[in-house]
């Protein structure tokens, strides 16, 4: 997954879905590990200014999606 890349939930997963194939997300959570940064983030400093667009993470802090289009779109494709 990276979102910036044009790797996304609504493009990616349905192709998983299509040819049973397992997928796995590295970031989940915001905030332990930062997945919400972009991979240039050891060369470019986003303390201060946090990107608004997440590279990976799923879910705020508080548990609530980061998109709910997203989440919708993970729910369907596991038949919740």
């Amino acid at each position: 997954m990276a979102r910036t890349l044009n790797s996304e939930f609504y493009n990616v997963l349905p192709v998983g879905k299509k040819y049973n194939i397992g997928m796995l997300a590295w970031g989940h959570v915001n905030g332990k590990t930062q997945w919400n940064m972009y991979w240039d983030s050891g060369q470019v400093s986003y303390v201060e200014l946090p990107p608004t667009y997440w590279f990976q993470d799923i879910f705020r802090q508080d548990r609530s999606p980061y998109l709910l289009e997203e989440a919708q779109i993970i729910k369907r494709l596991n038949g919740m």
